[in-house]
């Protein structure tokens, strides 16, 4: 189990649906910010991606992360920052339920 797991695994009901509504938040930015990232510097989206989750009070992301965002929109590729939550397929089966 990774360590964002766990501490997924710990957090009480409130946390984890404010832990979802922001990741929700960032997804929404991440997509609205690839929309016109392709072919553009990686610096200058960089700096909208900053700016855009600064706006939507989603602040102090790391360094890191962010470039791998804007490295990712700028390639064309969509980022996923919150994959469908670990056992579950994307029409909600549970991982249980997989017919394969």
């Amino acid at each position: 189990m990774s360590e964002q797991d766990r501490d997924l695994a710990q957090m009480q009901d409130d946390q984890h649906a404010r832990h979802r509504r922001t990741q929700a938040v960032i997804q929404e930015v991440i997509d609205t910010v690839g929309r016109d990232a392709p072919g553009k510097e990686v610096g200058a989206v960089r700096t909208t991606l900053v700016q855009a989750l600064a706006e939507q009070g989603v602040v102090d992301q790391p360094a890191r992360w962010v470039d791998a965002v804007a490295t990712e929109l700028v390639a064309g590729n969509r980022y996923v920052e919150d994959p469908a939550e670990p056992g579950q397929f994307d029409d909600g089966r549970a991982g249980g339920d997989d017919p394969r």
